[in-house]
């Protein structure tokens, strides 16, 4: 009785499943065969700085995997955009100026057949490589050239600096990579001699600006070596640092060495010291370089002074400030946020530059107002570098 009852089974297991494999040969998936999806409708295209975002209804097809947007952004350059059904909008990118441009819009199948394309013709509004050229400008300054600029929309770009100096023979002397809202930078180490500058800018898809001319003679400098340094006590200074974290690492030359800083022992602000130099200087620029190895961090210097004169006392009174400066994240981002082109900056040490017109001094107050935290805490320094004019007695 029970051997029927296991016969029974069996023969209905295989039947049931004799049956299913047999059905399974007629089961059809959408991509499976060689239809084409239809086209989508009801386009919609509104302008964008170098681009534009295209909208459009979903053709009703089980078989439609994605759209697609297949354009030309420059001569033989051709670029696609995508989006899966589950979305009705395409983003195009890439366009380097306001001309009219034809985009083929395909509905593509999960067996990749595409369907007829629906062609719009779209303007974009002015790309950044030109409403950032708008703002471009090039001025000298000490031992180079100073460029500034506006970038509204945070576009990835890159400013290319150009010189000659024979009137023939042109030359790149750097490129600046950004994404800034807006930014200066300088390039430093040339000649006090006439020559002819341009700048242009390039974006991701290899746009380029128009180009600025401009012809200029860089400010005499020369670096402050840092032996000239010396420190002297005055008694309201604080200049005393925790162990073997003294002022004199800030004037070794050795940039960027692995804990070879100076680190206040002191936590109260303002707090300054004093420096007396080998021969008067009229100072044009100085570079600050923090302890990059803890970016950004609360004892980071935030805001400092300098000040100058050729009577060492302790009284304010007789000292000239010589320039107040904040050190600015290029990003903006708060802290501790950075990004890597703030690690960079300070990487090749914060540039300040002094104003014109200032009196050759022989004794330098470094003056500390507060730090990244807002105080309550040390500051840590790692070197100060000076440039400008060394006066002769």
């Amino acid at each position: 009785m029970k051997a029927n009852v296991y016969l029974i089974l069996l023969i209905t297991i295989l039947a049931y499943t004799g049956y299913s494999c047999k059905e399974e040969g007629h089961h059809s998936y959408p991509g499976d065969d060689d239809s084409v999806p239809g086209q989508v409708d009801n386009i919609n295209a509104v302008s964008t700085p170098g681009g534009a975002i295209i909208t459009y209804k979903l053709p009703k097809d089980k078989s439609l995997s994605y759209v697609k947007a297949v354009y030309e952004i420059q001569p033989g350059v051709i670029r696609e955009a995508k989006s899966s059904f589950y979305k009705d909008t395409l983003l195009l990118v890439g366009f380097g100026d306001t001309l009219d441009y034809k985009v083929e819009i395909y509905s593509v199948g999960r067996n990749e057949k595409t369907s007829e394309p629906v062609t719009i013709n779209v303007k974009p509004l002015l790309p950044p490589i030109k409403t950032v050229f708008e703002t471009l400008t090039i001025d000298a300054t000490f031992g180079g050239v100073n460029i500034s600029y506006k970038n509204d929309s945070q576009a990835d770009l890159a400013i290319f600096l150009l010189a000659d100096t024979t009137g023939n023979d042109w030359f790149q002397l750097s490129d600046y990579y950004t994404s800034s809202l807006a930014g200066k930078f300088s390039v430093r180490g040339l000649d006090p001699n006439e020559t002819n500058f341009a700048v242009y800018i390039r974006d991701r898809w290899n746009n380029k600006s128009d180009t600025l001319l401009k012809t200029l003679v860089p400010l005499y400098e020369e670096a402050i070596s840092y032996q000239s340094f010396k420190l002297v006590s005055l008694a309201s200074d604080k200049n005393k640092g925790q162990g073997k974290y003294v002022v004199a690492n800030l004037f070794n030359g050795k940039i960027l060495g692995a804990e070879d800083w100076y680190k206040s022992e002191d936590d109260t602000y303002p707090q300054w010291f004093t420096m007396e130099m080998s021969q008067k200087v009229i100072f044009s620029r100085m570079k600050l370089y923090q302890a990059i190895q803890y970016p950004y961090v609360s004892d980071w210097v935030k805001e400092f002074e300098i000040w100058g004169t050729n009577e060492l006392v302790d009284d304010w009174d007789k000292w000239t400030l010589l320039g107040h400066f904040e050190c600015i994240k290029p990003s903006g981002l708060p802290d501790p946020d950075y990004t890597a082109a703030d690690l960079e900056y300070e990487r090749s040490g914060g540039d300040y530059e002094f104003p014109e017109g200032l009196p050759a001094v022989r004794y330098m107050r470094f003056k500390v107002n507060i730090n990244r935290g807002g105080g309550g805490k040390f500051y840590v320094l790692n070197e100060l570098s000076f440039w400008g004019q060394i006066v002769e007695e």
